[in-house]
């Protein structure tokens, strides 16, 4: 069970302590990752070798178009393997994850609805993670009220990264609230979605129910 990694993913989310537009978390560096450095990528967009920073970051083109409400933002929750490294690229899972994230965010891949994405680097790992064996990357959404973006942004996650097992939606609400699982807090997941493609939401009983969508 990977908590310690969760945690930090959640209660480091210090770019969102403001409420108003997520354009103001953008700093003039962070602008510079978008475009060729997508496919190319230096250090800086590789998880393990960052060790000055907790996140890496990549912010859709079009983040400056959009009027975003901070209370309807929430996240897909991606975790991979930080640890065992490929002998002929040197990069973990979580690095290779990452690279494919941070193209489909940057270059909005067919529209892929994910507005932020950031990953958990080598410094966070060694601060917040000891004992875990993964790593963690944030694909936000901006309205979580809208089932087919959440959807949307999902599907295209599986796109790109091979994943068989679901993976899990959270709103940032619910983070800001402090409730985690790992705290005995249950049904913190709002949605899940399969290697089906197939979408579940929680009832009011806390069990899943598939979405016809």
């Amino acid at each position: 069970m990977n908590v310690p990694v969760e945690t930090c993913a959640e209660e480091t989310s210090e770019e969102r302590q403001a409420k108003g537009k997520r354009v103001d978390n953008i700093s003039g560096s962070q602008n510079e990752v978008m475009g060729e450095k997508a496919e190319t990528p230096d250090s800086q967009s590789i998880p393990s070798k960052e060790v000055k920073k907790p996140w890496i970051f990549a912010f859709a083109p079009n983040i400056h178009e959009m009027e975003i409400d901070s209370t309807k933002v929430g996240k897909w929750l991606l975790f991979q393997n930080n640890q065992i490294k490929c002998e002929a690229t040197g990069l973990t899972s979580h690095d290779l994850a990452w690279q494919r994230i941070e193209s489909l965010v940057l270059n909005n891949t067919q529209d892929a609805s994910i507005i932020e994405a950031k990953a958990s680097t080598a410094l966070a790992a060694s601060i917040f993670s000891s004992g875990s064996s993964s790593g963690v990357i944030c694909c936000y959404v901006a309205d979580y009220t809208n089932r087919y973006l959440v959807k949307k942004a999902a599907d295209a996650v599986r796109r790109v990264i091979h994943l068989s097992s679901p993976i899990y939606f959270k709103t940032d609400e619910a983070t800001y609230a402090g409730q985690y699982s790992h705290l005995g807090r249950k049904n913190v997941s709002m949605y899940m979605h399969t290697h089906d493609n197939d979408l579940f939401e929680r009832d009011e009983f806390g069990k899943w129910k598939k979405l016809d969508l």
